[in-house]
Parts: structure tokens; sequence; C-alpha cells
């Protein structure tokens, strides 16, 4: 059966995300389609027609959930055959094959057949040439992005250093939790207010893990169960900021479950580093930051090169 429209949309919207660039449609429409729209710039004489321009506001309308805007489908289609045609300049070929294999991959992301999934294209009001030169587009840039990443992007000790200190007054830290519960048990068929009344009071008299739990553990209807240790990565937020109110050697208040009420001891708490702040992890992050920032300005310099003349 074939997929609704919108279906299609969500396999298009999926592959634009996991993509090095935004998934942008062809500039070579149908040769009958293209003769019947104006031309509205061309790259190195390549034309982009109105037509193109419409294809690549519903494909952006639908995969990317934004208002239509001509200005930016402009841009993404000459942007496009800049890619293409630096790719080529330093000897990178897409193979149809190459262009193939991705379209295919999308038409198998929802169990259909590359006829079927272009079928669906159309009924969309999309034409399958024109997404497929967005597919070789993005094989090109991929291509570029290589070879660029071979020549690395380079991260000074003090940016790490500045770095981490930035995320250390934030995030940079873990608290770690030894907790013990305690539950008042409240029995089938009694009301609940007694045991609420008596996790109240014992939770009052409680001053320390080391001999206060013992008293619990004389108690009719009170489970103390084993101390455990917890990390605020570990716990949702609203536990976490409980738990930092909570003095060492204090509990939280009666808590309501369905066997009765819980309290928790909170019996230490200790800071250490954030693993995820180590030397490494940070240069690593910076350098991919630092790379696709470069990208950005890699591709304006790529305009540049090409000779782009707008016919509006």
């Amino acid at each position: 059966m074939p997929l609704p429209i919108h279906d299609c949309f969500r396999v298009l919207r999926r592959f634009a995300l996991t993509r090095a660039a935004v998934v942008a449609i062809s500039l070579a429409a149908p040769a009958g389609i293209a003769q019947a729209q104006s031309v509205v710039a061309t790259v190195n004489g390549k034309a982009i027609t109105s037509f193109d321009v419409q294809q690549r506001i519903k494909l952006g309308s639908m995969t990317q959930k934004r208002p239509a805007n001509g200005k930016i489908a402009l841009q993404e289609l000459i942007d496009d055959q800049v890619k293409i045609l630096e790719a080529r300049r330093i000897g990178y070929r897409v193979t149809e094959d190459g262009v193939e294999y991705e379209f295919n991959r999308l038409a198998k992301g929802y169990n259909q057949s590359p006829e079927q999934f272009a079928d669906t294209l159309r009924r969309s009001g999309l034409e399958p040439e024109l997404l497929r030169e967005s597919l070789r587009a993005n094989l090109a840039w991929e291509a570029l992005l290589r070879d660029r990443s071979r020549m690395g992007s380079h991260v000074t000790r003090a940016e790490i250093d500045a770095e981490i200190s930035k995320k250390k007054a934030g995030e940079g830290t873990i608290t770690e939790y030894e907790l013990v519960q305690v539950l008042f048990i409240v029995p089938r068929g009694s009301g609940g207010g007694g045991a609420q009344q008596r996790a109240a009071a014992a939770r009052r008299g409680f001053s320390s893990c080391e001999g206060g739990l013992d008293a619990f553990r004389s108690m009719t209807d009170v489970a103390v169960k084993d101390r455990v240790t917890r990390t605020s990565s570990d716990l949702n937020p609203t536990m976490r900021k409980l738990l930092d109110k909570t003095p060492v050697g204090g509990m939280t208040p009666p808590n309501a479950t369905q066997q009765g009420f819980e309290l928790i001891a909170v019996c230490s708490k200790k800071q250490r580093d954030n693993p995820e702040l180590e030397r490494a992890s940070v240069a690593t992050e910076l350098t991919q930051k630092k790379f696709q920032e470069g990208s950005k300005e890699y591709l304006e310099s790529l305009r540049k090169k090409y000779n782009i003349v707008y016919r509006r």
C-alpha cells in the first residue's frame, strides 16, 4: 500500500536531520517543466528556475516546518551547485550509483521500492529528479568536509582551560548521595493518617544515619532498605532539588507511595568532578564546534569563487 504523503515527508525530515547538510532539491527540473519557468539565477551558467524555487519551498515547509521563503530556498539551491562544482574542481565525482543508493535508502526506510517512493513524491507535488540532485549536492558537500577535516581544527590549551572553567560554573561537578529509604507501611484496609503522623514524628526525631536508623528497624510496619549511592546525574530535577535542600543527617518529608509513606535519609553528600569534563572530551567538543563554524565560513568562501548571477 502506498505511503500517505505526510509519511513520506517524515522520511525526508529524518534524512535531513542525519546528513551533514540540509536536504535541498535539485536544480535540474524536467525539460518540459523548466522551459515553462523563468530563470531566476545562474551559477557558472547553470540555470535555476522559479520551478526549482517553488519545489524547494514546498520541501522545506513540509520537512522543516518553516514558512515559505523564496530567498532562503534560492540560496540553498545556489549552495547546492557551488558544492557540486567545488567537489568536481578538487577531483571528486559523485557517482550515480551513490545517488541511487541514498534515494533507495530513503525508500527502504518506509518499506517502499524506489519506484513506489518516486510515485509518492510525485503525488505530493515533488519531482524525484529534483530530490536526486539534492542528494548529489549533499554527497559532494560531505566529500568536501572530509577533505577539510584532514587539515584538522587546532584547539589551544588556553581554550580548553577556559571551556572547562565555564562548564564547572554550571554542570562541572556531580553530587554523590548516600541514601537510605525508610517506608512506613499502611496495612490494607486501614487509613493512612496514622502512618503519616508516625513518619512525620520519626523524621523530627532523626539526627543521623549512625544509630538513628536502628530505631526505625525496631518499629512495627516499618521497612528500612539497604544504603545506596546515587548521583545527581541519576536523579530527576525534583528529587535532586529535594536532596540538596535536605542536610546530611536529615530526612526528606513523608511522601505517599502505593505501600505507605516514604522517608529518605541523607547519610552523606560528596562532590566529585564530572567525568564528562575530562580534557580530552572538552578538546573533542571544541574541535567539532570549530569545525562546524569553519564549515559555514568555508561555504561562504566558496560562493565567492563561482559566477553567481541573479536575474530578478
